[in-house]
């Protein structure tokens, strides 16, 4: 599966950000030609002065279409950041489709192919007093713990935090299956290598 372009909508993106410029420097010229008028006013004795006022019209319109476009740059920019994020992810998991998630592979010929790629680790016994008990059995592979990619059993506990975990592993029939588990303070995966 092909990983999409992340920065296809970068353009669009700048260009938002140019027409908030543009705004800013329309609004800038439109308040420093037209803000402000000579408004008509009688002073206490009847005499009639001029005296210039700001302009509400001009200077709702300038700061309107700032916030306008400003926004609109927000929301490009917004949009962009979680496009790009999925890319990544999409990115980072595509290992894991290539090994066979959700095809019912042969077990021996999935864990040969993870194996041969230095990936995983496959369980040959698990203590009783493990936080992975009951979740993986003898013959699993573990691929992964909170998103990190494991190679060996030190490096899986490495990969333990306090409290919530994430494991992921292919089952006996090549499934990839992810599980969550919980730890307290320096656990131990209470797991060995085959």
């Amino acid at each position: 599966m092909k990983t999409p372009n992340r920065h296809k909508w970068d353009g669009w993106v700048t260009f938002a950000w140019l027409l908030a410029g543009i705004a800013l420097v329309a609004g800038i010229f439109l308040v420093s030609t037209m803000g402000m008028m000579e408004v008509p006013e009688r002073d206490f004795l009847g005499n009639v002065e001029m005296v210039e006022k700001p302009n509400p019209i001009v200077w709702s319109a300038a700061i309107g279409q700032f916030v306008a476009s400003l926004l609109l740059a927000v929301i490009f920019s917004m949009l962009n950041s979680i496009y790009q994020n999925s890319c990544d992810l999409l990115s980072t998991h595509q290992d894991f489709d290539q090994e066979g998630r959700g095809s019912s592979v042969g077990n021996e010929e999935t864990k040969a192919r993870v194996a041969a790629k230095g990936k995983g680790v496959t369980v040959g016994y698990v203590n009783d007093a493990s936080p992975l008990f009951g979740l993986v059995e003898v013959g699993h592979v573990i691929l992964a713990i909170n998103s990190s990619e494991v190679s060996s059993v030190r490096g899986a506990g490495q990969c333990l935090r306090d409290g919530s975990n994430r494991v992921a592993f292919l089952d006996h029939q090549g499934h990839l299956l992810e599980r969550t588990f919980e730890t307290e303070g320096k656990s131990s995966l209470g797991i060995k290598p085959a």
